[in-house]
């Protein structure tokens, strides 16, 4: 996305014209950052596909605060398999399966709390024959990856209405 395409986006947000609630901008090779506003719903692409005993698996890196990375599965070990057990504890992000094999991330109500650094990857179970058959799990990252951030980004422009209107009535 060029410079142009994002000041058209910006200015769109200053004259209320609803132009694009969610901007996407190419940091760098692998990285984009989608900017949205709090209460807004936001759809983040995985590129990883699910196939027999391997698994999606989202991942959240807070890009504030010293917190742990945040793991979203898409299916239960069968050690921790309860009648009760909740996939999803978090009531704000559902799994969107657009039946390509793969889960999409979809996060409802964004707050700033939802900031940080989200990508995909996958989930699988060897066993592993050493001296003692043990499973391990192997875990292999998709290519892309999204920074969240959440807040009204284009405030610094948005008194643009005001001074267009000034330079107007010259």
């Amino acid at each position: 996305m060029d410079w142009l395409h994002i000041l058209v986006v910006l200015l769109g947000k200053c004259f209320n014209l609803n132009i694009l609630d969610v901007t996407v901008v190419q940091t760098s090779g692998s990285v984009s950052e989608v900017r949205v506003r709090p209460g807004d719903n936001i759809t983040l692409y995985c590129d990883c596909k699910q196939s027999l005993g391997v698994y999606v698996v989202w991942f959240r890196n807070c890009s504030h605060g010293n917190q742990p990375t945040l793991v979203m599965q898409t299916h239960t070990k069968s050690e921790t398999r309860d009648t009760n057990y909740d996939l999803m504890p978090f009531p704000r992000y559902k799994f969107l399966n657009n039946s390509s094999h793969t889960y999409d991330l979809l996060i409802l109500n964004v707050t700033d709390s939802d900031e940080g650094f989200y990508y995909c990857g996958t989930e699988q179970t060897k066993v592993v024959d050493d001296k003692y058959i043990t499973q391990k799990y192997f875990y292999n990252y998709g290519n892309i990856t999204t920074k969240l951030i959440c807040g009204k980004y284009w405030l610094c422009l948005c008194d643009c209405h005001s001074r267009y209107n000034e330079c107007n009535n010259l």
